[in-house]
């Protein structure tokens, strides 16, 4: 048996013409009828590519500047936020300062008129007192002496010394 090596090595010239005289006439028919839709179709691919890109930046850049935006006002509130706790702090003081100096200035009041009335109420009482005794002593004096034109005039006298006993208290 022998093999031709060499012949099955180069195709036939004839097949070989022929092969390639069909893919031109393919490659012609391609061209003629589809390169046009091929064409159109990957321009078409390409431009979605380019804007999904495009898109996918835009969201990106517009998701950082929102992202900034966010930790801006979030800084801004934490500190406005520390402000307030602040500001409500040292009102909160206040007001109980006020309370305070309000409930003790309100003490001071009522123990001033808690002593004036005790004052007045000692007053009226050692009135009472000394009145008390100069009637005992008008009637001391009106029995034993009897007679009415000096009892007048001891009540005078007596109304005087009280008088001027209440004037040197």
């Amino acid at each position: 048996m022998s093999v031709d090596i060499v012949g099955q090595l180069f195709p036939n010239g004839l097949t070989m013409i022929a092969q390639l005289l069909s893919t031109f006439v393919l490659f012609l028919l391609m061209r003629k009828f589809l390169w046009k839709s091929i064409q159109t179709y990957l321009q078409k691919r390409s431009d979605k590519l380019q804007s999904d890109l495009l898109a996918g930046e835009s969201a990106k850049a517009e998701a950082e500047t929102d992202r900034a935006l966010a930790k801006k006002q979030l800084e801004q509130a934490s500190l406005k936020s520390k402000e307030l706790v602040e500001k409500a702090t040292v009102q909160a003081k206040q007001e109980r300062q006020l309370i305070l100096d309000q409930a003790e200035q309100e003490a001071k009041i009522r123990e001033a008129r808690a002593s004036e009335q005790i004052a007045k109420e000692r007053r009226d009482l050692e009135n009472s007192i000394k009145a008390e005794i100069v009637n005992v002593a008008l009637s001391a004096t009106a029995k034993v002496v009897g007679e009415k034109h000096a009892k007048d005039i001891d009540e005078e006298a007596i109304a005087r010394f009280v008088e001027g006993n209440n004037h040197e208290s």
